[in-house]
Protein backbone atom coordinates (compact mmCIF):
# COMPACT_ATOMS: atom_id res chain seq x y z
CA UNK A 1 0.00 0.00 0.00
CA UNK A 2 1.48 3.41 -0.91
CA UNK A 3 2.35 5.72 1.96
CA UNK A 4 1.02 9.25 2.05
CA UNK A 5 2.09 12.35 3.89
CA UNK A 6 0.59 12.73 7.35
CA UNK A 7 -0.84 16.27 7.74
CA UNK A 8 -2.95 15.76 10.86
CA UNK A 9 -3.08 18.66 13.31
CA UNK A 10 -5.21 19.93 16.19
CA UNK A 11 -7.62 22.70 15.26
CA UNK A 12 -9.90 24.58 17.69
CA UNK A 13 -13.50 24.44 16.56
CA UNK A 14 -16.26 25.61 18.86
CA UNK A 15 -15.67 24.34 22.36
CA UNK A 16 -13.29 21.49 21.51
CA UNK A 17 -10.03 20.68 19.70
CA UNK A 18 -10.53 18.70 16.51
CA UNK A 19 -8.14 16.43 14.60
CA UNK A 20 -8.08 17.48 10.96
CA UNK A 21 -5.93 16.69 7.93
CA UNK A 22 -4.88 13.64 5.90
CA UNK A 23 -3.52 10.27 6.96
CA UNK A 24 -2.50 7.55 4.49
CA UNK A 25 -4.47 9.25 1.73
CA UNK A 26 -7.68 9.52 3.76
CA UNK A 27 -9.20 12.81 4.90
CA UNK A 28 -9.64 12.83 8.70
CA UNK A 29 -11.90 15.02 10.82
CA UNK A 30 -13.07 14.21 14.35
CA UNK A 31 -13.41 15.85 17.75
CA UNK A 32 -11.04 14.84 20.55
CA UNK A 33 -13.61 15.90 23.12
CA UNK A 34 -10.90 18.02 24.77
CA UNK A 35 -10.85 21.78 25.25
CA UNK A 36 -7.91 24.12 24.56
CA UNK A 37 -6.94 23.86 28.23
CA UNK A 38 -6.57 20.08 27.71
CA UNK A 39 -4.28 20.36 24.69
CA UNK A 40 -1.76 17.77 25.99
CA UNK A 41 -4.55 15.21 26.40
CA UNK A 42 -5.84 16.07 22.92
CA UNK A 43 -2.36 15.42 21.48
CA UNK A 44 -2.37 12.01 23.14
CA UNK A 45 -5.76 11.26 21.58
CA UNK A 46 -4.39 12.18 18.16
CA UNK A 47 -1.21 10.10 18.67
CA UNK A 48 -3.30 7.12 19.77
CA UNK A 49 -5.46 7.41 16.67
CA UNK A 50 -2.41 7.60 14.35
CA UNK A 51 -0.86 4.53 16.01
CA UNK A 52 -4.09 2.53 15.59
CA UNK A 53 -4.40 3.47 11.93
CA UNK A 54 -0.77 2.59 11.24
CA UNK A 55 -1.30 -0.81 12.83
CA UNK A 56 -4.34 -1.39 10.64
CA UNK A 57 -2.35 -0.33 7.56
CA UNK A 58 0.52 -2.69 8.35
CA UNK A 59 -1.89 -5.55 8.87
CA UNK A 60 -3.64 -4.66 5.62
CA UNK A 61 -0.34 -4.57 3.71
CA UNK A 62 0.40 -8.15 4.70
CA UNK A 63 -3.03 -9.52 3.82
CA UNK A 64 -3.28 -12.00 0.97
CA UNK A 65 -6.11 -14.26 -0.07
CA UNK A 66 -6.84 -16.83 -2.75
CA UNK A 67 -9.36 -16.27 -5.50
CA UNK A 68 -11.67 -18.81 -3.84
CA UNK A 69 -11.59 -16.95 -0.51
CA UNK A 70 -12.23 -13.54 -2.08
CA UNK A 71 -14.99 -14.92 -4.33
CA UNK A 72 -16.74 -16.74 -1.47
CA UNK A 73 -16.66 -13.65 0.70
CA UNK A 74 -18.01 -11.55 -2.18
CA UNK A 75 -21.02 -13.81 -2.64
CA UNK A 76 -21.73 -14.07 1.09
CA UNK A 77 -21.51 -10.31 1.61
CA UNK A 78 -23.83 -9.55 -1.28
CA UNK A 79 -27.37 -9.33 0.05
CA UNK A 80 -28.92 -8.90 -3.40
CA UNK A 81 -29.75 -12.47 -4.34
CA UNK A 82 -31.02 -11.50 -7.76
CA UNK A 83 -30.13 -12.52 -11.29
CA UNK A 84 -26.95 -10.46 -11.20
CA UNK A 85 -25.43 -12.32 -8.28
CA UNK A 86 -26.51 -15.65 -9.78
CA UNK A 87 -24.79 -14.68 -13.02
CA UNK A 88 -21.66 -13.71 -11.10
CA UNK A 89 -21.70 -17.05 -9.30
CA UNK A 90 -21.59 -18.63 -12.76
CA UNK A 91 -18.51 -16.57 -13.62
CA UNK A 92 -16.84 -17.74 -10.40
CA UNK A 93 -17.68 -21.33 -11.24
CA UNK A 94 -15.91 -20.95 -14.60
CA UNK A 95 -12.81 -19.33 -13.09
CA UNK A 96 -12.34 -21.64 -10.09
CA UNK A 97 -10.67 -24.57 -11.94
CA UNK A 98 -8.06 -22.16 -13.34
CA UNK A 99 -7.22 -19.76 -10.50
CA UNK A 100 -9.30 -20.92 -7.54
CA UNK A 101 -6.37 -21.89 -5.30
CA UNK A 102 -4.04 -19.13 -6.46
CA UNK A 103 -3.32 -16.07 -4.36
CA UNK A 104 -4.77 -13.00 -6.02
CA UNK A 105 -1.28 -11.53 -6.00
CA UNK A 106 -0.04 -14.49 -8.09
CA UNK A 107 -2.54 -14.09 -10.91
CA UNK A 108 -0.77 -11.10 -12.40
CA UNK A 109 -1.65 -8.86 -15.32
CA UNK A 110 -2.78 -10.65 -18.48
CA UNK A 111 -0.11 -10.28 -21.21
CA UNK A 112 -0.77 -9.98 -24.92
CA UNK A 113 -0.83 -13.44 -26.56
CA UNK A 114 2.45 -12.84 -28.38
CA UNK A 115 4.16 -13.15 -25.01
CA UNK A 116 2.81 -16.71 -24.83
CA UNK A 117 4.20 -17.92 -28.15
CA UNK A 118 7.39 -19.49 -26.78
CA UNK A 119 6.00 -20.68 -23.46
CA UNK A 120 2.92 -21.99 -21.75
CA UNK A 121 0.01 -19.53 -22.10
CA UNK A 122 -0.72 -17.25 -19.18
CA UNK A 123 -3.40 -18.85 -17.03
CA UNK A 124 -5.98 -16.19 -17.96
CA UNK A 125 -5.16 -16.42 -21.66
CA UNK A 126 -5.71 -20.18 -21.43
CA UNK A 127 -9.02 -19.54 -19.68
CA UNK A 128 -10.13 -17.17 -22.47
CA UNK A 129 -9.16 -19.66 -25.19
CA UNK A 130 -11.10 -22.43 -23.48
CA UNK A 131 -14.12 -20.21 -22.98
CA UNK A 132 -14.08 -19.26 -26.68
CA UNK A 133 -14.16 -22.96 -27.62
CA UNK A 134 -16.86 -23.82 -25.10
CA UNK A 135 -14.45 -25.83 -22.94
CA UNK A 136 -14.12 -26.04 -19.17
CA UNK A 137 -11.74 -27.78 -16.78
CA UNK A 138 -13.30 -30.66 -14.90
CA UNK A 139 -12.34 -31.84 -11.40
CA UNK A 140 -9.40 -33.80 -12.82
CA UNK A 141 -8.05 -30.77 -14.69
CA UNK A 142 -9.08 -32.17 -18.07
CA UNK A 143 -10.63 -29.91 -20.72
CA UNK A 144 -14.12 -31.05 -21.62
CA UNK A 145 -17.01 -29.59 -23.58
CA UNK A 146 -19.32 -27.72 -21.24
CA UNK A 147 -22.92 -28.86 -21.25
CA UNK A 148 -24.54 -25.91 -19.49
CA UNK A 149 -24.26 -22.16 -19.75
CA UNK A 150 -25.54 -19.39 -17.47
CA UNK A 151 -27.98 -17.07 -19.24
CA UNK A 152 -30.15 -14.47 -17.47
CA UNK A 153 -29.48 -16.11 -14.13
CA UNK A 154 -30.54 -19.59 -15.30
CA UNK A 155 -28.52 -22.63 -16.35
CA UNK A 156 -29.36 -23.60 -19.92
CA UNK A 157 -28.09 -26.28 -22.26
CA UNK A 158 -24.97 -24.86 -23.88
CA UNK A 159 -25.26 -23.98 -27.56
CA UNK A 160 -22.10 -22.80 -29.31
CA UNK A 161 -23.26 -22.52 -32.90
CA UNK A 162 -21.59 -19.13 -33.21
CA UNK A 163 -19.16 -19.27 -30.32
CA UNK A 164 -18.65 -16.70 -27.59
CA UNK A 165 -18.57 -13.00 -28.33
CA UNK A 166 -15.84 -10.69 -27.12
CA UNK A 167 -18.42 -8.70 -25.13
CA UNK A 168 -19.45 -11.75 -23.12
CA UNK A 169 -15.82 -12.60 -22.44
CA UNK A 170 -15.02 -9.07 -21.31
CA UNK A 171 -17.96 -9.12 -18.90
CA UNK A 172 -16.24 -12.02 -17.13
CA UNK A 173 -12.95 -10.12 -17.02
CA UNK A 174 -14.73 -7.03 -15.72
CA UNK A 175 -16.21 -9.15 -12.96
CA UNK A 176 -12.78 -10.50 -11.99
CA UNK A 177 -11.57 -6.90 -11.62
CA UNK A 178 -14.68 -6.01 -9.62
CA UNK A 179 -14.03 -8.98 -7.34
CA UNK A 180 -10.45 -7.84 -6.71
CA UNK A 181 -11.52 -4.22 -6.10
CA UNK A 182 -14.09 -5.36 -3.53
CA UNK A 183 -11.44 -7.55 -1.87
CA UNK A 184 -9.13 -4.54 -1.56
CA UNK A 185 -11.40 -1.59 -0.81
CA UNK A 186 -14.49 -3.10 0.79
CA UNK A 187 -13.58 -6.40 2.39
CA UNK A 188 -9.88 -5.69 3.10
CA UNK A 189 -8.81 -9.22 2.20
CA UNK A 190 -5.91 -8.41 -0.10
CA UNK A 191 -3.25 -5.76 -0.50
CA UNK A 192 -3.77 -3.26 -3.32
CA UNK A 193 -0.14 -3.62 -4.44
CA UNK A 194 -0.73 -7.36 -4.82
CA UNK A 195 -3.24 -7.03 -7.63
CA UNK A 196 -2.76 -5.98 -11.23
CA UNK A 197 -5.94 -5.11 -13.10
CA UNK A 198 -6.69 -7.64 -15.83
CA UNK A 199 -6.75 -6.15 -19.30
CA UNK A 200 -9.85 -6.83 -21.39
CA UNK A 201 -9.69 -8.52 -24.79
CA UNK A 202 -9.28 -6.04 -27.64
CA UNK A 203 -9.83 -6.29 -31.39
CA UNK A 204 -6.21 -7.35 -32.02
CA UNK A 205 -6.76 -10.57 -30.05
CA UNK A 206 -10.03 -11.78 -31.56
CA UNK A 207 -8.49 -14.13 -34.11
CA UNK A 208 -5.96 -15.51 -31.63
CA UNK A 209 -8.65 -16.50 -29.15
CA UNK A 210 -11.31 -17.35 -31.71
CA UNK A 211 -13.85 -14.98 -30.22
CA UNK A 212 -16.65 -13.49 -32.29
CA UNK A 213 -17.15 -9.78 -32.68
CA UNK A 214 -20.22 -8.51 -30.91
CA UNK A 215 -23.33 -8.65 -33.04
CA UNK A 216 -25.66 -5.65 -33.30
CA UNK A 217 -29.27 -5.25 -32.25
CA UNK A 218 -31.90 -2.89 -33.65
CA UNK A 219 -35.16 -1.28 -32.60
CA UNK A 220 -38.53 -2.45 -33.91
CA UNK A 221 -39.94 -0.96 -37.06
CA UNK A 222 -43.57 0.14 -36.67
CA UNK A 223 -45.03 -2.76 -38.65
CA UNK A 224 -42.78 -5.29 -36.85
CA UNK A 225 -43.99 -4.02 -33.49
CA UNK A 226 -47.67 -4.02 -34.47
CA UNK A 227 -47.44 -7.60 -35.75
CA UNK A 228 -45.51 -8.75 -32.68
CA UNK A 229 -47.95 -7.19 -30.22
CA UNK A 230 -50.94 -8.81 -31.89
CA UNK A 231 -49.33 -12.17 -31.10
CA UNK A 232 -48.49 -11.41 -27.46
CA UNK A 233 -50.79 -12.26 -24.54
CA UNK A 234 -52.46 -9.22 -23.01
CA UNK A 235 -50.10 -8.79 -20.06
CA UNK A 236 -47.06 -8.80 -22.37
CA UNK A 237 -48.75 -6.40 -24.81
CA UNK A 238 -49.34 -3.99 -21.96
CA UNK A 239 -45.70 -4.19 -20.88
CA UNK A 240 -44.42 -3.84 -24.46
CA UNK A 241 -46.53 -0.74 -25.11
CA UNK A 242 -45.36 0.79 -21.84
CA UNK A 243 -41.73 -0.03 -22.64
CA UNK A 244 -41.70 1.61 -26.08
CA UNK A 245 -43.20 4.80 -24.64
CA UNK A 246 -40.92 5.02 -21.59
CA UNK A 247 -37.71 3.17 -22.62
CA UNK A 248 -37.40 1.43 -19.26
CA UNK A 249 -35.35 -1.70 -18.68
CA UNK A 250 -37.12 -5.00 -18.10
CA UNK A 251 -36.23 -5.03 -14.39
CA UNK A 252 -37.84 -1.61 -13.87
CA UNK A 253 -41.05 -2.37 -15.78
CA UNK A 254 -41.55 -5.68 -13.98
CA UNK A 255 -41.12 -4.12 -10.55
CA UNK A 256 -43.21 -0.95 -10.89
CA UNK A 257 -45.52 -0.45 -7.90
CA UNK A 258 -48.68 1.61 -7.57
CA UNK A 259 -47.30 3.44 -4.54
CA UNK A 260 -44.66 4.98 -6.80
CA UNK A 261 -47.19 6.59 -9.18
CA UNK A 262 -47.41 10.37 -8.73
CA UNK A 263 -49.41 13.17 -10.34
CA UNK A 264 -47.92 16.61 -10.85
CA UNK A 265 -49.20 19.59 -12.85
CA UNK A 266 -51.55 17.40 -14.89
CA UNK A 267 -49.16 14.63 -15.84
CA UNK A 268 -47.99 11.40 -14.21
CA UNK A 269 -44.70 9.76 -13.38
CA UNK A 270 -43.29 6.92 -11.31
CA UNK A 271 -40.86 7.80 -8.53
CA UNK A 272 -38.61 4.73 -8.56
CA UNK A 273 -36.07 3.86 -5.83
CA UNK A 274 -32.57 4.14 -7.21
CA UNK A 275 -31.65 0.51 -6.41
CA UNK A 276 -33.60 -0.61 -9.48
CA UNK A 277 -31.73 1.70 -11.83
CA UNK A 278 -28.61 0.91 -13.79
CA UNK A 279 -27.22 4.28 -12.72
CA UNK A 280 -27.73 3.43 -9.00
CA UNK A 281 -24.05 3.84 -8.07
CA UNK A 282 -23.85 7.26 -9.69
CA UNK A 283 -27.12 8.30 -8.07
CA UNK A 284 -25.90 7.15 -4.64
CA UNK A 285 -22.74 9.18 -5.08
CA UNK A 286 -24.84 12.22 -5.98
CA UNK A 287 -27.19 11.50 -3.03
CA UNK A 288 -30.25 10.96 -5.24
CA UNK A 289 -32.80 8.62 -3.70
CA UNK A 290 -35.13 8.30 -6.69
CA UNK A 291 -35.20 8.12 -10.44
CA UNK A 292 -38.22 9.26 -12.44
CA UNK A 293 -40.14 7.41 -15.13
CA UNK A 294 -42.22 10.10 -16.80
CA UNK A 295 -45.38 9.10 -18.70
CA UNK A 296 -46.70 10.59 -21.89
CA UNK A 297 -50.46 10.41 -22.52
CA UNK A 298 -50.26 6.98 -24.13
CA UNK A 299 -48.34 5.44 -21.24
CA UNK A 300 -50.61 7.24 -18.75
CA UNK A 301 -53.78 5.83 -20.37
CA UNK A 302 -52.32 2.35 -20.27
CA UNK A 303 -51.25 2.56 -16.62
CA UNK A 304 -54.55 4.01 -15.37
CA UNK A 305 -56.51 1.37 -17.28
CA UNK A 306 -54.73 -1.25 -15.15
CA UNK A 307 -55.47 0.43 -11.82
CA UNK A 308 -57.46 -1.76 -9.43
CA UNK A 309 -55.79 -4.98 -10.59
CA UNK A 310 -55.69 -6.30 -7.02
CA UNK A 311 -51.90 -6.17 -6.76
CA UNK A 312 -49.30 -3.76 -5.46
CA UNK A 313 -47.54 -4.18 -8.82
CA UNK A 314 -48.65 -2.39 -11.96
CA UNK A 315 -48.03 -5.26 -14.38
CA UNK A 316 -49.22 -8.71 -13.41
CA UNK A 317 -49.65 -12.06 -15.16
CA UNK A 318 -53.11 -13.33 -16.08
CA UNK A 319 -52.78 -15.64 -13.07
CA UNK A 320 -52.49 -12.62 -10.76
CA UNK A 321 -48.79 -13.17 -9.99
CA UNK A 322 -46.30 -10.40 -10.71
CA UNK A 323 -44.20 -10.70 -13.86
CA UNK A 324 -40.51 -11.42 -13.30
CA UNK A 325 -39.43 -10.95 -16.92
CA UNK A 326 -40.89 -10.11 -20.31
CA UNK A 327 -38.40 -12.41 -22.01
CA UNK A 328 -40.50 -15.55 -21.67
CA UNK A 329 -41.51 -18.30 -24.10
CA UNK A 330 -44.61 -16.38 -25.22
CA UNK A 331 -42.47 -13.41 -26.29
CA UNK A 332 -39.90 -15.60 -28.04
CA UNK A 333 -42.63 -17.50 -29.91
CA UNK A 334 -44.30 -14.26 -31.02
CA UNK A 335 -40.93 -12.89 -32.15
CA UNK A 336 -40.21 -16.06 -34.15
CA UNK A 337 -43.56 -15.83 -35.91
CA UNK A 338 -43.07 -12.12 -36.61
CA UNK A 339 -39.62 -12.69 -38.10
CA UNK A 340 -41.13 -15.17 -40.58
CA UNK A 341 -43.30 -12.36 -41.90
CA UNK A 342 -40.42 -9.85 -41.73
CA UNK A 343 -37.19 -11.78 -42.50
CA UNK A 344 -35.13 -8.59 -42.07
CA UNK A 345 -35.64 -9.01 -38.31
CA UNK A 346 -32.94 -11.71 -38.43
CA UNK A 347 -29.41 -11.95 -39.76
CA UNK A 348 -27.54 -15.25 -40.12
CA UNK A 349 -30.44 -16.87 -38.28
CA UNK A 350 -29.84 -14.58 -35.28
CA UNK A 351 -32.60 -12.27 -34.01
CA UNK A 352 -31.72 -8.59 -34.26
CA UNK A 353 -34.52 -7.61 -31.87
CA UNK A 354 -34.87 -8.53 -28.22
CA UNK A 355 -36.60 -7.15 -25.11
CA UNK A 356 -34.00 -4.38 -24.92
CA UNK A 357 -35.09 -3.34 -28.43
CA UNK A 358 -38.12 -1.67 -26.86
CA UNK A 359 -35.66 0.89 -25.48
CA UNK A 360 -33.95 1.22 -28.89
CA UNK A 361 -37.37 1.73 -30.47
CA UNK A 362 -38.07 4.58 -28.04
CA UNK A 363 -34.74 6.29 -28.80
CA UNK A 364 -35.41 6.00 -32.55
CA UNK A 365 -38.85 7.57 -32.11
CA UNK A 366 -37.45 10.45 -30.09
CA UNK A 367 -34.76 11.01 -32.70
CA UNK A 368 -37.35 11.01 -35.50
CA UNK A 369 -39.33 13.62 -33.53
CA UNK A 370 -36.26 15.86 -33.41
CA UNK A 371 -35.70 15.56 -29.67
CA UNK A 372 -32.06 16.10 -28.68
CA UNK A 373 -30.01 13.05 -27.69
CA UNK A 374 -29.40 14.28 -24.13
CA UNK A 375 -33.15 14.35 -23.46
CA UNK A 376 -33.90 10.90 -24.90
CA UNK A 377 -30.96 9.39 -23.02
CA UNK A 378 -32.12 11.03 -19.80
CA UNK A 379 -35.66 9.74 -20.25
CA UNK A 380 -34.14 6.31 -20.91
CA UNK A 381 -32.23 6.57 -17.61
CA UNK A 382 -28.89 6.03 -19.33
CA UNK A 383 -25.97 6.66 -16.98
CA UNK A 384 -24.04 8.78 -19.49
CA UNK A 385 -21.65 11.43 -18.24
CA UNK A 386 -22.96 14.91 -18.90
CA UNK A 387 -26.54 13.74 -19.41
CA UNK A 388 -27.03 12.75 -15.79
CA UNK A 389 -25.12 15.80 -14.59
CA UNK A 390 -27.45 18.07 -16.53
CA UNK A 391 -30.64 16.49 -15.18
CA UNK A 392 -29.60 15.29 -11.73
CA UNK A 393 -31.59 16.28 -8.64
CA UNK A 394 -34.77 16.29 -10.70
CA UNK A 395 -37.23 19.06 -9.81
CA UNK A 396 -40.74 19.89 -11.03
CA UNK A 397 -39.70 22.27 -13.88
CA UNK A 398 -37.25 19.69 -15.26
CA UNK A 399 -39.87 16.94 -15.08
CA UNK A 400 -42.38 19.19 -16.87
CA UNK A 401 -39.87 19.89 -19.63
CA UNK A 402 -39.12 16.19 -20.10
CA UNK A 403 -42.84 15.41 -20.17
CA UNK A 404 -43.35 17.97 -22.96
CA UNK A 405 -40.57 16.30 -24.96
CA UNK A 406 -42.06 12.88 -24.32
CA UNK A 407 -45.46 13.97 -25.59
CA UNK A 408 -44.04 14.14 -29.10
CA UNK A 409 -44.09 10.35 -29.47
CA UNK A 410 -47.67 9.71 -28.28
CA UNK A 411 -48.61 8.45 -31.75
CA UNK A 412 -45.23 7.05 -32.78
CA UNK A 413 -46.37 3.45 -32.26
CA UNK A 414 -50.06 3.56 -32.99
CA UNK A 415 -51.26 0.12 -31.91
CA UNK A 416 -55.07 0.29 -31.98
CA UNK A 417 -57.47 0.55 -30.31
CA UNK A 418 -56.40 3.20 -27.86
CA UNK A 419 -57.87 3.66 -24.39
CA UNK A 420 -59.87 6.78 -23.66
CA UNK A 421 -60.36 7.55 -19.98
CA UNK A 422 -62.16 10.04 -17.76
CA UNK A 423 -60.18 10.51 -14.57
CA UNK A 424 -61.01 10.83 -10.91
CA UNK A 425 -58.98 13.20 -8.80
CA UNK A 426 -57.43 10.26 -6.90
CA UNK A 427 -55.80 8.66 -9.97
CA UNK A 428 -58.78 6.36 -10.45
CA UNK A 429 -61.01 6.16 -13.52
CA UNK A 430 -64.68 6.77 -14.12
CA UNK A 431 -65.04 5.16 -17.48
CA UNK A 432 -62.83 3.44 -20.07
CA UNK A 433 -63.31 2.42 -23.69
CA UNK A 434 -61.22 0.01 -25.70
CA UNK A 435 -58.22 -2.09 -24.79
CA UNK A 436 -55.03 -0.40 -23.66
CA UNK A 437 -52.98 -3.18 -25.13
CA UNK A 438 -54.12 -2.86 -28.71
Amino acid sequence: MPRYKNTLKLVPEGKYLWVKGNLNGARIRFSTGKTKEQEDEAKLEMAKYVAEQEQISESFDNKQATFNAVALNFIEMNSNKDKTIIQQAGYIEDLQPYIGNMLMSQIGARPYPRADLKSKPHILNQYIMDQAKGLVLNEKGKRVKRNTVMRNGVYLKALYKRGMTVTTMNKKIQFLNTLATAGIEKHHMINSSGWAKVREVDEHELNYFGLNEEGFKVGYENEWLSHLMNLLPKYLRDMALFSVHTAQRDSVVCNLQWDWLKEENGYYFFQVPRKLMKSAKKMKKEKQRYEYVILNDRARDLVLSLKGNGSDRVFIHDSGNYVKSQNVTAFQTARDKTSKVFPEMKEDDIHLCDIHSYKRTFVNAMDAAGVEDAVSHRLSNHSIGGVHDRYKNMNAPKRKFLHMCLQQINDAYDVEPKVRLHYDSDLGRKKSYGNASG
